[in-house]
């Protein structure tokens, strides 16, 4: 085989020759079951190939067992036997036969399940079946390996293109006896049938009964209609959706304070009694969408909300609107407020009716295995709300750097700054970057500096307020894209990975493609495509003469033929490998001991253990200097704890240092 174009000509060509079939399965294991999403209705059939015949053309099929029907079609129209007493018809696009036996029907589909679009020709070899040379084909889709029925590899005649094998994870389906007649028209069925797409409605509508809820006097509170909207202008009525927290909705009391985020919606409300007419001040907070819609601060009587307004007033308004739990939007102004009143609707998510219940207390509501809490309105007033304890500006360690014998940590939100001794691990104190908050979120570190957008500061230990660097000038950024090698159309960059390597992308009829690209001793660009099942290329990094490539849960080892190797996939609670370069210094920070390699020779310089009960951050400082920050597992973990340790590698062994207690607060 010497080329894609040529694979794809000779599965076509098989799947337009008529065939006769008989079909075995040599190995096979017990399937554990299939799930997953149905976006459309479909005729589903799970068909075992053991001991089937099948006769096809174009023009239609026939496959029996034991000579009895398992399955008809002439041009459109399939008519399904297996497992029916009365056959159902369907036309060929709403008739879904899982693989491996659906293969066999229709052989065109693997181009696509196999993504051999991408199929590499030099790894496909010969075989030998039923007398009949053969192409033993492998799969290229490999974000589908992990699937048990995903038809690992194919063998085609290699004269005729028939599909004549297909080896899943589960099981191997091959012919026993294969011919090639003249022409076969397929095979009609004129006798009674059943309407599959009743059935299928029937299923759903199963699904869909409507929620029957218990009656009345099992439900203390329930409601025939909300009350009317309070007229007191320091009473608000705030609406906490299903989608406004997920459902995870917090405890609500009658009589305790609250400090929620609201928004004030214009548009129509869930319910009519959400509806009210408020005056307040205007302040615009950012620019205006497409639509064009102007974000704002509305502020009223004790009370400010965010909203969006399709008219730029300037400083007052009165707007007819509803208060709503500000979950997503961009800014989220918070009120403390008091609860008078809570209403909850309950229902489930298959089925839109509710009732309302009212309950001086949320986790008094109504439940049950299929009914519960779906929406929360509160009644509040802004009089005599009680502010929750006023909260420290506590340090929460972000962006970390090792500059010479000192370690550096940047708030993750604040320009602030602390540093501790890495050879004492005594802590230095913290030093203030004089920026704004909303500039505080560009700055990063470079050498000896921390540095904007266009200012930088001097980083030195002990100093109380970081001092400018005078005439400093910003980086080239662009340079290293600016450099990049030019990439074959129709592929297109996506991002810049590390050290000459690229995640390429290509859109296409059908979707997008995705490769990792270097850059090539030419200064050209290889390509290697990856089935990625839609998603980007997260990581790459080199290690030797591989690369290894992460991507969701999907990882990838490319040789060097800068082809794929192998595959595997991870868990929540398992990844093959979690790789990263720096400096010519690869590591591997996966499992209970992290592993530095040359990245060039692929030989391992040295190895540390983790201790138990913590995760770590590792810096390359030098080829020959490493620095390991050790911090503290636990519930505390994604309150980004700061590292209570270093251990440091400098050419020749390692040594620990204990760093010192800081303050909590800033």
């Amino acid at each position: 085989m010497e080329s894609v174009p040529e694979l794809l000509s000779l599965i076509r060509q098989g799947a337009g020759t008529p065939v006769s079939l008989t079909l075995s399965v040599p190995h096979a294991e017990e399937l554990t079951g299939r799930y997953g999403w149905v976006m459309e209705p479909k005729l589903f059939a799970l068909i075992d190939a053991a001991g089937l015949t099948v006769h096809r053309s174009p023009a239609g099929v026939h496959v029996l067992r034991g000579g009895a029907d398992v399955l008809r079609g002439v041009g459109q129209d399939r008519w399904l036997f297996e497992g029916r007493e009365v056959p159902a018809h369907a036309q060929v696009g709403d008739l879904a036969v899982f693989s491996p036996t659906g293969c066999f029907l229709d052989q065109e589909r693997l181009i696509r399940e196999m993504n051999l679009i991408d199929a590499q020709p030099d790894r496909i070899t010969s075989g030998e079946i039923a007398g009949r040379e053969t192409w033993v084909v492998p799969s290229a889709a490999h974000s589908r390996f992990v699937e048990e029925d995903h038809p690992r590899l194919i063998e085609l005649d290699r004269e005729y293109g028939t599909l004549l094998a297909v080896e899943t994870a589960r099981e191997r389906v091959e012919v026993t006896t294969v011919s090639f007649p003249t022409g076969f028209s397929g095979s009609r069925w004129d006798g009674p049938i059943t309407d599959w797409r009743a059935e299928w409605e029937g299923q759903r509508s199963a699904l869909e009964e409507p929620v029957q809820f218990p009656p009345a006097e099992e439900v203390p509170g329930l409601l025939a209609q909300l009350p009317a909207h309070p007229t007191d202008p320091r009473r608000l009525r705030i609406y906490i959706g299903d989608g406004s927290l997920e459902g995870a909705y917090p405890r609500y009391r009658v009589g305790r304070s609250e400090r929620l985020p609201l928004a004030f919606r214009l548009s129509s409300p869930p319910l009519p009694e959400l509806r009210s007419t408020r005056r307040g001040w205007v302040r615009h907070v950012g620019e205006p969408t497409s639509d064009p819609q102007w974000p704002v601060i509305f502020s009223g009587d004790g009370w400010s909300s965010y909203a969006n307004l399709s008219v730029p007033v300037q400083q007052e308004a009165e707007l007819e609107g509803w208060f709503d739990y500000s979950a997503w939007d961009p800014e989220s102004v918070w009120n403390d407020v008091k609860v008078e009143r809570i209403y909850v609707s309950l229902g489930t998510y298959s089925d839109p009716q509710r009732v309302w219940q009212e309950v001086e207390d949320t986790a008094d509501a109504y439940g049950s295995d299929d009914i519960g809490v779906r929406d929360v309105i509160l009644d509040v007033t802004l009089d005599g709300a009680v502010p929750p304890p006023l909260t420290p500006e506590l340090f929460r360690p972000g962006a970390k750097h090792v500059e010479g014998s000192h370690l550096w940590i940047r708030d993750w939100a604040g320009p602030v700054l602390r540093c501790w001794d890495l050879r004492t691990g005594r802590y230095l104190g913290q030093s203030l970057v004089p920026v704004s908050l909303r500039d505080a979120h560009f700055l990063q570190f470079g050498e000896g500096v921390i540095q904007g957008a266009q200012r930088a500061w001097r980083l030195s230990p002990g100093s109380t307020v970081t001092a400018e660097v005078a005439d400093w000038i910003p980086p080239d950024e662009e340079a290293e894209v600016a450099a990049a090698p030019l990439v074959p159309e129709p592929w297109e960059i996506d991002h810049h990975l590390s050290e000459g390597l690229y995640s390429l992308v290509m859109l296409t009829e059908e979707g997008s493609r995705t490769a990792l690209g270097r850059r090539g001793g030419g200064g050209e660009m290889e390509i290697c495509p990856i089935d990625t099942g839609g998603f980007t290329i997260s990581r790459a990094t080199r290690v030797g003469e591989r690369y290894f490539v992460d991507c969701w849960q999907l990882h990838l080892v490319i040789g060097p033929d800068f082809r794929v190797e192998s595959v595997e996939h991870s868990t929540m609670d398992h990844i093959p490998w979690r790789w990263s370069a720096e400096q010519g210094i690869a590591v591997q920070s996966a499992g209970p001991e992290l592993s530095f390699i040359g990245q060039d020779t692929g030989r391992e310089i040295t190895r540390w253990a983790v201790p138990e009960g913590h995760f770590v951050d590792v810096r390359i400082d030098s080829p020959t200097r490493f620095v390991v920050l050790i911090h503290p597992e636990g519930a505390e973990r994604w309150e980004r704890p700061a590292p209570t340790g270093v251990a440091e590698f400098d050419g020749e062994s390692w040594a620990t240092v204990e760093l010192e207690e800081a303050p909590r607060e800033i």
